[in-house]
């Protein structure tokens, strides 16, 4: 083989070389910003679970609120029913004594209807505080359901930032492989 020609065979060589290195960090680069999507995908769609989770949990929330209060409804109207009774037996008891219904016996019935009102009250306050902490609970995981669905987007926002610089990294240095090589083989020629 002459000079010239292994001197033109080294030239092509470095060329080839250069091709080769050119396609290999394309290749590269597609794989590190497949890879990139792929995770952020992973990311956004754990994300995406927990947000229908917490919606999920927020509305049995609000179910359960809307519940207790009912209960705390029907509970009420028993407890006044069962006074209503009670205070008949009482107001009965006071007739056929024969006593009146002033003095100590009006104080008595008095008496009654309050504590009776007390309890009423309390047995809604309970309710409506129950009802209350179920929905501030349910406020809460809607809340979350919204902070994981910007999660998620931000993860494929990223994914993608990340899957673009690997792409434009690839070809840069792809383009320096192939000046590397043109440079070579102008060295050579």
């Amino acid at each position: 083989m002459s000079g010239v020609t292994a001197a033109t065979v080294a030239a092509y060589a470095a060329v080839a070389a250069a091709t080769i290195s050119a396609a290999g960090a394309i290749y590269q680069g597609q794989q590190q910003a497949n890879l990139a999507r792929r995770q952020a995908e992973a990311e956004a769609y754990n994300f995406e679970a927990q947000a229908q989770a917490n919606e999920f949990n927020a509305t049995i929330q609000r179910e359960n609120a809307r519940a207790a209060a009912e209960q705390a409804n029907q509970k009420e109207e028993a407890n006044r029913r069962r006074f209503r009774m009670i205070q008949g037996q009482t107001m009965a008891g006071v007739a056929q004594s024969g006593t009146g219904f002033d003095g100590s016996n009006a104080l008595l019935i008095e008496q009654n209807e309050l504590y009776n009102e007390l309890d009423a009250l309390n047995i809604r306050y309970e309710g409506d505080m129950a009802s209350k902490g179920l929905l501030s609970q349910a406020q809460l995981n809607t809340y979350n359901a919204g902070i994981n669905r910007n999660n998620a987007s931000s993860a494929i926002t990223t994914g993608n930032m990340t899957a673009n610089a690997a792409t434009t990294g690839s070809y840069f240095n792809a383009g320096s492989s192939l000046l590397s090589g043109v440079s070579s083989y102008y060295k050579l020629k």
